[in-house]
Order: structure tokens, then C-alpha cells, then sequence
């Protein structure tokens, strides 16, 4: 998947971004959001705490892929794709 120059370039952009005011602008979010988080993500000490600390500071909803690790919808696209259609019925 690397071997793509664009890949590299987006990859090295998220490694570097600034996440100055980060916190203020998800506290700023006034739409319905939906926080999918894999189960086995080894980025958090607890995914789904993660998940739903920032779910609750947008309002929003909170759900958990059990198995899957950083990269749910590369992973377990069939129960990302259902949670985001039920996530929008729910809203709309």
C-alpha cells in the first residue's frame, strides 16, 4: 500500500499535523456524529472509553467493533457500513 507516493504523502501528513485547539474544535461540533471505534486498537489503552469520551463531548453516539483493530472499516467494512446506515435512519 506504500509503495504509492500519494499514500506516503497522506500517511506523512496525518504523522505531522498540528493538533493545536484540537479539543476546541470537537467541543465546537453541532451535528449528529458517530464515534466508531475497533475493540483491539492497540493506539488506546481503552478503545472504547476513547469512543465515548468523544462521543459525549459532540453529542454524539458511541459504538465499538469488537474485533477489529485501528482500521474498522478496512477490516469489518459490512458492520462499519450497517452502523453508519442505522447511525443515519436514526438521525434523518
Amino acid at each position: 500500500m506504500m509503495a504509492d507516493s500519494r499514500r506516503r504523502k497522506a500517511v506523512r501528513k496525518t504523522l505531522t499535523a498540528h493538533r493545536n485547539g484540537l479539543a476546541a474544535r470537537v467541543a465546537r461540533v453541532d451535528v449528529p456524529t458517530l464515534v466508531l471505534m475497533g475493540g483491539a486498537d492497540s493506539h488506546f489503552k481503552d478503545p472504547a472509553a476513547e469512543g465515548m469520551s468523544i462521543a459525549t463531548e459532540t453529542g454524539g453516539k458511541a459504538q465499538v467493533v469488537p474485533d477489529a483493530g485501528h482500521y474498522p472499516h478496512v477490516e469489518f467494512p459490512g458492520q462499519v457500513v450497517a452502523a453508519i446506515a442505522d447511525f443515519l435512519v436514526e438521525t434523518s
